[in-house]
């Protein structure tokens, strides 16, 4: 999509703005390379790509997502996906890998909370466990990014970071609990 305007950007350059919402991300990498396109505009035209793109392909969820969302299932626990990510990137992803039906409360850190308030701050977190009914204490957040477990500790949640491969955070410590493997987050839920 950013070819459109000559701009090759490598896997490095998006890492400070992981777990960001979009606008804020858009914004400032509008202001980085001097983008002539308004940040909606880039944001939007991103999601249509992304959504494009998922739609002709499927995603392996990592391992140990479905065991723990059956595991989750048997237990009776109420989930949902706070996402820093636009509605339509959400659904996109979620249909990809298999995992719309088993995560239907989702909300989006770009539209489901006040502009300037997406992650890293709490408020995709709030609504979130506002939907499924819990204060946010009483919930655990599964994270991949340092923005991300700002987000989720400033809501009060208890958050375990699981590193993603492909972009992992040197911030762990942010976390309350770290495991290596998404399978291992069924321990803290008995």
């Amino acid at each position: 999509m950013l070819a459109e305007w000559d701009l090759h950007l490598t896997p490095e350059d998006f890492v400070p703005f992981l777990g960001f919402s979009d606008l804020p991300y858009w914004n400032a990498l509008r202001e980085k390379f001097q983008l002539p396109a308004d940040a909606a505009y880039l944001m939007g035209r991103r999601t249509e790509e992304y959504v494009r793109i998922l739609q002709a392909t499927s995603i392996e969820p990592l391992p140990g997502v479905l065991d723990l969302l059956q595991h989750v299932r048997d237990l009776n626990i109420p989930v949902a996906v706070a996402s820093a990510s636009p509605r339509g990137q959400i659904a996109a992803g979620l249909e990809s890998a298999g995992l719309a039906e088993a995560l239907p409360i989702r909300r989006s850190g770009e539209e489901d909370v006040p502009y300037d308030r997406g992650k890293p701050h709490p408020d995709v977190y709030q609504a979130a466990a506002e939907a499924l009914g819990v204060n946010p204490q009483q919930c655990i957040a599964v994270e991949d990014s340092a923005n991300g477990m700002r987000s989720a500790k400033a809501a009060g949640c208890f958050t375990i970071c699981v590193p993603c491969p492909s972009h992992p955070t040197t911030e762990t410590n942010l976390a309350d609990a770290v495991v290596s493997r998404i399978d291992q987050v069924r321990r803290f839920l008995n």
